[in-house]
């Protein structure tokens, strides 16, 4: 018999290991207590939040410090983390649910842990920490109202004209101003250059192409200030010049004939965009006008169907462009697409990258995330994508083009022959098929078919070729030549020839 005293530890063992009884001995400390700011609380804080929000923190996210109890009750740039005795209404909860933002951003943490904030909170957010707030740091960048007062963001206004003296020609202001500021300098503009250079520069800036020879003759025949102006408005007024400009403008709109990046989807009608600038350069069509059509032309008021139709082709500027077209989160893929048209009209008509103050004010010029996201709600309004090309593969919108009646009736009809076209050759071709059919079936003749012979030999059996008759037929295939053979029992009907 063993006694007592060895039982006792395993009888102890035996009563901890019984289930559901370590839940009494083990249970979680009231949510009003320190014990539970200190087990369930402070450490995830630690672990999962001290990297962006603690005195430690390289740079300090949202100005927010979670390391001290008077740093969450003040919050950050959002307002208070915590609202004591509602769950519901903290900013710290709904971000650890992800529904205000996501945090922490590298992972959801468990259900267990966001249930133990919301009780902490409801009981009061009791914190043990005693640390005195930490002191805002205002966050380093460009001081908006200051930056507004650079020269690039000023309205145009007239200046003082400047007397301009060069070489006795009479220049335009924009010479005249550049001629006082050299003179402020100290400093003399350089010689003219020989007439044949330059033509030879005005062409390739104009057209992008060199003068020709005809047109050289006649320029060293009278290189006079008003044959240069007359050469001036030619290039002016030539096709190679609207070409040439519009060429460069679908550079900084971004055309391509494809979507390009993902799913390489074709723009088949991005040619009307690249017709419409060229179109519009060789008119003059004035620049303010060109943007506005660009931007917003479906709005734009029209007085016949050709302005119409520019109207709504120059709005292609807004599709352009490489578009993640196959991304399943439809939600991203709509604000993806207005970030980047946003970025497109920032880089093309202001000469500034908006795209930084989709998460931050700008660091380099005065462009605050308010000022980003009023854009995003007028993009986010415009319809650019519209259903699917195929399953995932999100489309573009498509809209009917004005055209005459009389050309729209002209398309009816051709679409109607096209399609009487069609299924004429479709007849055609099924006649084709049953002649052939009913030529093999009348051959006359005698049809000694191969599975009536004895074989002698490898043989292939092959059924690859629709032009045998019977149940198939037999090759050698290409080998045993010589050793194969097949002898036809059947007789011939009578003698004769036969083919």
């Amino acid at each position: 018999m063993t006694p007592p005293c060895r039982l006792l530890p395993g009888l102890v063992l035996g009563f901890w290991l019984l289930p559901g009884f370590s839940n009494v001995l083990l249970a979680d400390p009231p949510p009003g207590s320190i014990d539970f700011f200190e087990t369930k609380i402070r450490p995830v804080l630690v672990t999962h939040c001290y990297e962006c929000h603690s005195g430690d923190a390289e740079g300090v996210g949202g100005s927010l410090w979670l390391d001290s109890a008077a740093g969450i009750r003040s919050g950050g740039d959002s307002g208070p983390a915590v609202e004591l005795g509602d769950a519901e209404a903290s900013l710290l909860v709904s971000a650890l649910r992800y529904e205000s933002m996501e945090m922490p951003p590298d992972g959801q943490l468990p259900e267990r842990v966001i249930r133990d904030f919301e009780r902490w909170v409801n009981a009061g957010a009791v914190d043990s920490r005693d640390d005195p707030a930490p002191q805002r740091r205002e966050p380093s960048g460009i001081d908006l109202d200051q930056g507004r007062q650079f020269w690039a963001f000023q309205p145009i206004r007239d200046t003082a004209p400047v007397a301009s003296v060069w070489g006795g020609d009479s220049l335009t202001s924009i010479d005249a101003h550049l001629q006082a500021a050299r003179r402020e300098q100290g400093l003399s503009p350089n010689p003219w250059a020989s007439p044949a250079t330059r033509l030879r520069r005005l062409s390739f800036d104009l057209t992008g192409l060199p003068p020709d020879l005809s047109l050289q003759r006649r320029w060293l025949a009278d290189p006079s200030p008003n044959a240069w102006r007359r050469i001036v408005d030619e290039m002016l007024a030539s096709p190679q010049f609207a070409e040439h400009w519009a060429r460069h403008w679908m550079d900084v709109a971004r055309y391509a004939d494809s979507n390009g990046s993902d799913f390489n989807a074709t723009f088949h009608e991005a040619w009307r965009y690249r017709d419409y600038l060229i179109r519009s350069l060789a008119a003059d069509r004035s620049w303010d006008q060109m943007i506005r059509q660009q931007v917003a032309g479906d709005l734009l008021p029209a007085a016949d169907d050709e302005q119409r139709h520019d109207n709504l082709v120059a709005t292609t500027f807004l599709m352009l462009g490489t578009k993640m077209l196959s991304e399943r989160n439809k939600d991203q893929l709509r604000m993806d697409v207005v970030d980047e048209q946003i970025d497109t009209v920032g880089r093309a008509f202001l000469g500034l990258t908006l795209g930084c103050a989709r998460c931050h004010d700008h660091k380099f010029d005065p462009v605050p995330m308010e000022d980003y996201y009023a854009l995003a709600g007028i993009f986010r309004s415009t319809q650019t994508l519209k259903g699917e090309s195929q399953k995932y593969v999100s489309t573009w919108a498509r809209t009917p083009l004005p055209t005459d009646p009389s050309h729209r009736a002209a398309i009816e009809k051709h679409q109607a022959a096209l399609q009487t076209l069609r299924e004429q050759i479709k007849t055609g071709e099924q006649a084709i098929e049953r002649a052939e059919a009913e030529q093999v079936a009348e051959l006359s003749g005698i049809v000694l078919d191969d599975d009536a012979t004895e074989k002698q030999g490898d043989w292939k059996v092959s059924t690859y070729s629709k032009s045998y008759i019977g149940d198939g037929y037999l090759h050698d295939n290409n080998s045993n030549k010589g050793q194969a053979s097949l002898r036809y029992a059947t007789r011939l009907p009578a003698a004769g020839q036969y083919e």
